[in-house]
C-alpha cells in the first residue's frame, strides 16, 4: 500500500506572521485543488483591496495592515481556513 504523503490529512491553513508594528504577511497553505484555490485568492482580493502580493523567504505573501487582522480572522471562519499565527 503507498504512503500518504505528509500533508495529506492537513487541513487549509491562513499563516499570519507580524512584519512589523502595522504590517502583517499572510500565506496561505493546503488550500485543495487548484479551482479552489483560485476561488479563495479571489475572495481574498475582493475583502482585501489594498493587499499587496511580495516574495518573502522564497515564498508569496500577502501583505495587509495590522488593524484588518480582526477582518482576516472573520475571513478565515467564513472560508473554513485554520489560522496558525507565527
Amino acid at each position: 500500500m503507498a504512503k500518504l504523503s505528509p500533508n495529506y490529512n492537513r487541513e487549509p491553513t491562513c499563516i499570519v506572521k507580524m512584519l512589523d508594528s502595522e504590517k502583517i504577511a499572510i500565506r496561505f497553505e493546503q488550500i485543495g485543488s487548484r479551482e479552489r484555490f483560485r476561488r479563495l485568492l479571489q475572495r481574498f482580493r475582493d475583502d482585501f483591496l489594498l493587499a499587496n502580493c511580495q516574495e518573502r523567504e522564497g515564498q508569496p505573501w500577502w501583505i495587509v495592515s495590522l488593524t484588518q487582522h480582526s477582518d482576516l480572522i472573520e475571513f478565515c471562519k467564513r472560508n473554513g481556513l485554520s489560522l496558525k499565527e507565527e
